[in-house]
């Protein structure tokens, strides 16, 4: 099972944005994980784009 499209999703609830991450793969199971970038992490969205090309063919589940 391999990663093979990474998304950031922002949803802004007004007081504040939420924000997700989600992952898919060739088996097309989907993974969505939230991450915050209000509360002292800005520019995260920016590192995981960073990242998404080391991850890309990646097996889902090796640690």
């Amino acid at each position: 099972m391999r990663i093979t499209g990474c998304e950031i999703l922002h949803c802004n609830a007004g007081w504040r944005d939420f924000s997700f991450l989600k992952l898919t793969t060739d088996e097309n199971i989907i993974g969505i994980a939230e991450f915050n970038e209000c509360y002292g992490s800005p520019g995260l969205s920016g590192v995981i784009r960073r990242l998404v090309d080391r991850i890309k063919d990646m097996d889902a589940i090796a640690h």
